[in-house]
């Protein structure tokens, strides 16, 4: 029972620091529902509702069915709305228990593959992370989706320890069936089987008839578990497709950053232009934009993206790059501002767009609140402490721990970040964080390890 205090513990803590920020989001605002749940959150809450209340998967009652999101998150609600009528604390309250297992998960993984101390450092440091903290107790699919990320993770990272082949098929199922329930969730790790895939056929080389077998399965049972949704989808639009996301993304998310540079316009702004520039090219061909549903705007949705991107490659690499600095660094403390209603100097402030890190910098300064700056503070350290033990870890982390391991968690990282593109925003770093704590992990193993031994040497 000792030997399982340290990560009971961890997990304690994991759930009252969610819970505690929870109940003060709750103490702070008299309507929870009204003031937070817009935007995204609001799209998901009518979608879970009007799935309880007429099995509709619309944003109205009899309306055209939604082509934008997957049925994951929405059907997950709808659960609770059942049961509880459409209360969305409930849902909030749950997630506060997924992510406290997800937590549970960041150590078991790293105990198997590493060292129970790596687990343990990994767990607890997962327990603080500010953003886990923060989206436990939104109502968007990020905390679910890391949830369904570790499961899968978990059973795959078994045919990397796994010695006997029997034992390999039960992991490599449940790997694949828990990686397509999260690309319900976000369709996001649409291309994340093909990574890995790669990582099977690099890793059982010297059984290449074997390899192919478990990347067959792997493949199969993952295109089975979305196959219903995307049948769906082509008997009512006439698009094998999981959902019109990747292009609309394509044209809101992607181009938007290097064209509020070139323009100097802000985003909204852009992005309008974008959409009539689209809608024009539809009028073109004769169609009524306000007639098609998103699978029919998507090839000129892409079309305009690509064109832009095609004019201004430079720029456009320019902000991909530094929207890689933004996934790493964005601090998200508007998120813990609005949540616990404390004093905000602007909400103008936005960080797509500008180029320049020191103005970006002196700007966010200029713009936020002596509680935003203070907030801002105490994640920075938090980070600062993270990322320099992802540093010693990346150095010194390959000399005596599981390598192949190691090179997944790298790929996962690449993976999000990479699909993340060009806006850098602080949820999007979610589903990375368990896997570059791994290396976070080993670093401060190791600077723990080399303070012992100058202290031993010294005395």
């Amino acid at each position: 029972m000792k030997s399982k205090k340290p990560i009971l513990f961890i997990l304690i803590l994991c759930f009252i620091l969610r819970l505690s920020f929870f109940l003060a989001v709750q103490y702070r605002n008299t309507d929870y529902q009204q003031q937070f749940i817009k935007g995204d959150a609001l799209e998901y809450h009518i979608l879970a509702s009007n799935l309880v209340n007429y099995h509709q998967f619309s944003s109205e009652k009899d309306g055209p069915p939604n082509t934008y999101r997957t049925p994951g998150y929405p059907l997950f609600i709808s659960i609770f709305y059942l049961i509880f009528g459409p209360q969305p604390w409930v849902v909030l309250f749950v997630q506060i228990i997924v992510d406290t297992i997800t937590c549970l998960f960041v150590y078991l993984i790293g105990e198997s593959m590493l060292s129970k101390r790596a687990g343990l450092f990994s767990s607890f440091f997962y327990a603080l992370d500010p953003s886990a903290i923060l989206h436990t107790s939104t109502l968007l699919s990020d905390i679910l989706f890391v949830f369904f990320i570790l499961l899968s993770i978990y059973f795959f990272s078994k045919l990397i320890k796994g010695k006997d082949e029997k034992e390999y098929l039960i992991p490599l199922i449940l790997s694949s069936i828990f990686i397509a329930i999260a690309t319900l969730i976000r369709p996001i790790t649409i291309y994340l089987p093909i990574l890995l895939i790669l990582f099977l056929l690099i890793y059982f080389k010297g059984k290449i008839k074997y390899a192919f077998k478990l990347v067959l399965i792997f493949l199969v049972i993952f295109i089975l578990t979305l196959s219903p949704w995307m049948i769906r989808n082509a008997i009512i639009f006439g698009s094998y497709s999981l959902s019109s996301s990747s292009t609309k993304s394509l044209i809101e998310m992607y181009v938007p950053p290097f064209e509020m540079e070139k323009r100097n316009q802000p985003y909204e702004t852009v992005t309008s232009s974008l959409m009539n520039e689209a809608d024009s090219l539809m009028l073109k061909d004769g169609y009524n934009p306000y007639k098609m549903d998103e699978f029919q705007k998507s090839p000129y949705w892409k079309k305009v993206a690509l064109k832009h991107i095609a004019e201004n490659p430079i720029l456009f690499l320019k902000h991909y790059a530094i929207g890689t600095i933004h996934y790493f660094v964005n601090l998200g403390t508007r998120g813990y501002s609005d949540m616990l209603n404390l004093e905000v100097k602007t909400k103008d402030f936005d960080i797509k767009g500008k180029p320049n890190p020191l103005e970006t910098i002196k700007l966010w300064f200029a713009k936020k609140s002596l509680t935003e700056i203070l907030i801002g503070i105490f994640i920075s350290l938090f980070l600062l402490v993270s990322y320099s033990g992802l540093l010693a870890g990346l150095i010194m982390g390959w000399k005596k721990y599981n390598k192949a391991y190691l090179v997944l968690c790298l790929l996962m990282v690449f993976y999000f970040v990479l699909t993340t593109g060009p806006q850098g925003l602080e949820r999007y770093r979610l589903p990375s964080i368990p896997f570059y704590l791994t290396f976070t992990s080993l670093g401060i193993i190791y600077i723990i390890d080399r303070f012992k031994s100058k202290s031993i040497h010294k005395n």
